[in-house]
């Protein structure tokens, strides 16, 4: 009897087989589809859901149960970001997951887990290999890392620019589950505010998560016929982190949090112990929201940073960030007070608002910056290059400062 359709272009491949030898994940020297012996996207796609459960039902009978995914030559530290994995291929990841459960660091960087949003699965069947991943790694005890980041969590619905939350809905299962995970990085993953909420439940039940990116995300969500802004992802992250007592490091940069989703964050801020690093760069809070952030650090502790900047370090390089007036003032604050950092680099920023001959010239920050560099004793050099500066109000920066502009 022959191979099933789905397996006429498909080679089994068991631990030490012919074509499994070299196959090393743990590097991404190969890829997952070389790996598993299909040879092209064409006969993954046709293998289906259907044809995939069928594969590892036949892989659960053997003794010892078959890996699908190939021989891996480090099986604690996984990478495999960049190589198009679909839906099809997280369910039989998560086969192969369920097998090795030593696991420590899991790289699925820019994967295709819910889809591309054009050759997507439709309805529920795009979130069926996310789920069965979440599922397979929420009794790992040994996993630290999990790089989700630049798959749209939001598959067809997202693509078609609704969102879907319940991508996240699985990932907060996950966070509940799992007491090893310390880092989860969701970064560029189309959320929004109801996928926000959903992952704070999860968060309400962890105490091991201690960092959580959340970068490139338009985390303040807007109806296509409404320019009204829907803060209540932010609100109840904000009541998350009034409980939450062991993330130390929040990333939102670039996250569309406007005015509005500052002053909805910052009552969560100004009661949290735990977090020491809150990145709310190129978020345009505006001057109520900075403020309000500002003030939340400062009730907090003040051993806050809104920038970003890790304590301790010496060199930060924020060059090409697209950096604006509002945050320099925040960075303004921060350098104000600290005593380590000797070397930054703005080069390549909107400091004063112009960017490319467009924008309003705004000094503001730029005089927030001068003011705490003349009370900072550590700073040596800093690199204002190609941010538009005036020549007459560079004069504002100590004269004992290397200055490059």
């Amino acid at each position: 009897m022959g191979n099933p359709p789905f397996l006429n272009d498909a080679v089994l491949l068991r631990p030490g087989s012919e074509h499994g030898n070299g196959a090393n994940l743990g590097t991404g020297r190969r890829s997952l589809s070389q790996s598993m012996g299909i040879r092209e996207r064409r006969a993954r796609d046709e293998m289906g859901m259907e044809g995939a459960r069928v594969l590892i039902n036949m892989a659960n009978q053997m003794t010892p149960a078959l890996r699908l995914c190939g021989d891996v030559t480090d099986r604690t530290h996984l990478d495999l970001s960049h190589e198009s994995l679909g839906p099809v291929e997280a369910l039989l990841l998560a086969h192969d997951l369920l097998l090795q459960g030593d696991v420590q660091e899991l790289n699925l960087h820019g994967n295709e887990l819910c889809g591309d949003g054009e050759n997507s699965y439709e309805g529920s069947q795009c979130w069926v290999g996310l789920e069965a991943l979440a599922a397979a790694l929420q009794s790992n005890t040994r996993l630290t890392i999990l790089d989700l980041s630049k798959n749209s969590l939001g598959g067809v619905a997202a693509a078609a620019g609704v969102e879907e939350a319940f991508g996240c809905t699985v990932l907060a299962k996950l966070l509940t589950s799992n007491q090893s995970l310390t880092m989860l990085d969701l970064s560029s993953c189309g959320i929004g505010p109801k996928g926000v909420s959903m992952l704070t439940f999860g968060l309400h039940g962890n105490h091991t998560l201690r960092t959580l990116l959340l970068d490139s995300n338009e985390l303040v969500g807007r109806e296509w016929d409404d320019e009204d802004e829907n803060v209540e992802g932010l609100q109840d992250l904000g009541e998350a982190l009034m409980e939450n007592a062991t993330l130390t490091t929040l990333s939102l940069r670039a996250c569309d949090i406007g005015t509005v989703g500052a002053i909805s964050l910052a009552t969560g801020v100004a009661m949290n112990s735990s977090l020491q690093v809150l990145n709310v760069l190129r978020n345009d809070l505006g001057e109520d929201g900075t403020t309000a952030l500002l003030e939340a650090a400062r009730e907090s502790g003040g051993h806050c940073s809104l920038t970003g900047i890790p304590a301790g370090a010496v060199e930060v390089d924020l060059s090409q960030q697209w950096l604006g007036p509002e945050d320099v003032k925040l960075l303004a604050h921060e350098l104000a007070q600290n005593d380590t950092v000797t070397k930054i680099d703005l080069s390549g920023n909107a400091l004063c608002g112009v960017k490319y001959g467009r924008g309003t010239y705004d000094i503001s920050g730029i005089h927030s910056l001068a003011e705490a560099l003349h009370t900072n004793v550590a700073l040596q050099e800093i690199d204002i290059t190609g941010s538009m500066i005036r020549s007459a109000d560079v004069c504002l920066f100590p004269r004992n400062i290397m200055l490059k502009f």
